[in-house]
Parts: structure tokens; sequence; C-alpha cells
């Protein structure tokens, strides 16, 4: 990546996929909706759903709305979404966080969000997991969810079913946390071997 951040388009009128081999640390449907004659942005388009799968290898996807935030190195950014007509995704990819970055991009949220400053919630707890199970269960109202591998050997897999395996999981190395933003979607983990105690932080 040439610069510290760019934009990358993708338009969704035709049901397809995509792959974008970039390394980067953050990954942001910044915005999405339809365009005028011009190319540029028209009428925001708040039900736009595209999935993403990260890693070289195409795995399991997690859905991506407006302003959902993929945080964590990766290589490639695997790409589907359906058939939504006229409708143009705007993803921001960076290598620094765009939260605290000298250039601030906001786009609108997809539901009203409710910030710390306003009252939102912190929880924190544990999970044990050895075979495949739910380590974080969907919510309505979930702004961000950290995950955090505190084994010393052992590698923690996530996925977007229970179906996860080692082969086709987002690897979370001993040691590493992830966060995810913007999804309130389930995830579900298996460990490379033994039983991992992960940490999770979620906000909202």
């Amino acid at each position: 990546m040439a610069a510290d951040y760019q934009i990358y388009r993708v338009p969704l009128s035709e049901a397809g996929s995509d792959v974008i081999r970039i390394k980067a640390n953050y990954f942001k449907l910044l915005w999405a909706g339809t365009i005028d004659a011009d190319k540029r942005p028209a009428v925001t388009s708040l039900s736009a759903m595209v999935e993403c799968s990260v890693g070289q290898v195409e795995d399991d996807y997690l859905p991506l709305g407006i302003n959902s935030l993929v945080a964590g190195e990766a290589h490639a950014y695997w790409l589907r979404w359906k058939s939504q007509p006229g409708v143009w995704a705007f993803f921001l990819i960076s290598l620094i966080d765009p939260r605290s970055a000298s250039i601030q991009i906001d786009a609108p949220p997809t539901s009203q969000i409710v910030t710390q400053a306003m009252g939102a919630t912190v929880a924190m707890s544990s999970v044990s997991i050895s075979t495949a199970a739910l380590l974080a269960a969907s919510s309505a109202t979930r702004q961000k969810l950290t995950i955090k591998n505190t084994s010393a050997a052992a590698t923690l897999y996530l996925g977007a079913s229970a179906a996860v395996t080692s082969a086709t999981g987002f690897p979370l190395a001993p040691g590493e946390g992830f966060t995810v933003e913007g999804s309130q979607a389930a995830v579900y983990a298996v460990a490379s071997a033994g039983s991992i105690d992960v940490r999770l932080l979620a906000e909202g």
C-alpha cells in the first residue's frame, strides 16, 4: 500500500465476489449507496450488506454493514455479496487506525449507536474453548467485540458457525487479540489443541 490508507469501491448491483490482496491493519465498510453520474455518493443504503473473510485462504465469512470495522493485520480480504441493485460499497483499507488518524471520515450508522459517553456498557467475560462451540452469542446492541487468546501455545480459530475448523477458521495465534466492530453476529471458535481460556470484552 503506497499510502497509509486507500478507498476501494465495489459495485453490488449483481451478486458476486472479489478478493483484495493487500497488507492492512484496518478494513472498514465506510459507506454504501447509489452514486450519481459523476460517480459521487448520492443516496445512502443502510441495508447494504457484504460478507468478508479475512486471511490468505478463503474460509468463514462475517457480515459487514455500514461502519463495520475489522481490526487486525491481514494480507487478503475476501468479499462476496448478493444482488443489491444500484448500490456501491466504499471500503476504507488502512495501515493506521482510522479512528485516531489525522484524517477523519465518518459514515452514517446502520442504526442508532449509543456511545460510551452516553451510557454504553462494557462487559468482560471468559469462555473455555476446546472443540467447536459458541464463543459469543449474537447481540442486537453490541457495538464492538474484542477477543483475546490467552493461551501460550494453542491457536484459536474463529468462524461464523459451529462448523468452524482449524482449516476454515480465522486464526488467533497464542497471545493475540482481535476486534470486530459493527457486527452483531454470533462468533464460534475451536482450539488447535487442549482447552483455551478466551477473554471477551463486549461494548454496547
